[in-house]
This record gives structure tokens, C-alpha cells and sequence, in this order.
């Protein structure tokens, strides 16, 4: 199941597959993507819808926020890494708060730092092999992390 949620109608656009209701009964763990970049944020919800994962896609930090606050049953958030540093380390304070696992994608491992300070995130740089991400989240759903920051 593929959620995409609109900040601009303020509506979640669900796409529901064939599989997804056989899976209905079944705990299947969400996703938060967050990723600016269209083309991106597609191949990241088909590659993970596509592995059995319920994805939400928001294309800004505040439909990120959003999300975080109306819906407190992520497993992982995905977090294209943004310049607003401000807005950023709210989402992802958010998102520790929340206990969930957190994985950064970042153009440059200067991010690293930041990541370091909240203590429960893995950094992937850029280019991110799509194998790479699967095989992590996979790890993550199957055993959580409480604290990453020797992992990296």
C-alpha cells in the first residue's frame, strides 16, 4: 500500500494493491519517506512497496511533521537530508521521539555529526544503492537499533 500525502489538498492519495489485501491481517511496517526529489521518492515507494513495506511519501520537512504528528506508528523514517537544518533536526527529534528507526540519505558525510548527536540514525551517502537501503531496512525491521552511533 503506497500513501502519498498532499499538504497543498491537505489528503492522503492511497494506492492499494492486490497483495496489500491479502496482507491486510498481517503487521506490515511503515515507511516515512521523506525526499524532495519526484523521481526519487517514487523509486524509493515502488522498491519498497514493492518489498512488502506500507510507504508513506512526503515531499517537504513540514508534510514529514505532519505525518509524524497524526500518525505515531512509523517503523523507519527515510530522510533525504535538506539544507533547512532547523526544520531538520525538528523532524528528526520528532522522529527519535517517536522511537523509530532512522536512516539519512546525505549528499555529503558531513551530516555525519549531526546524526552522531542524536544517536539513532544511519547515514547512507549519496548515491544510495537501492540493494544497500533494502538490506538495511530489512536488518532494522527485523531487529531494531536503539543506538547506531558505533555502527556507522
Amino acid at each position: 500500500m503506497l500513501f502519498v500525502y498532499n499538504s497543498h489538498y491537505n489528503i492522503y492519495i492511497v494506492i492499494v494493491l492486490y497483495r496489500d489485501i491479502i496482507l491486510a491481517n498481517a503487521k506490515v511496517p511503515s515507511i516515512l519517506v521523506l525526499e524532495n526529489n519526484p523521481s526519487l521518492s517514487r523509486l524509493y515507494g515502488k522498491v519498497l512497496n514493492e518489498a512488502g513495506y506500507h510507504v508513506y511519501l512526503a515531499p517537504t520537512i513540514s508534510d514529514a511533521h505532519v505525518l509524524l504528528t497524526i500518525k505515531e506508528n512509523f517503523d523507519i523514517f527515510l530522510y533525504d537530508m535538506q539544507s533547512d537544518l532547523n526544520s531538520t533536526f525538528d523532524v528528526l527529534y520528532e522522529a527519535k521521539r517517536q522511537h523509530l528507526q532512522i536512516i539519512v540519505i546525505a549528499s555529503s558525510m558531513r551530516f555525519k555529526a549531526m546524526s552522531d548527536e542524536l544517536n539513532s540514525i544511519f547515514v547512507l551517502e549519496k548515491p544510495v544503492d537501492i540493494s544497500t537501503l533494502h538490506a538495511l531496512i530489512t536488518r532494522l525491521v527485523a531487529s531494531p537499533v536503539d543506538d547506531c552511533s558505533n555502527q556507522l
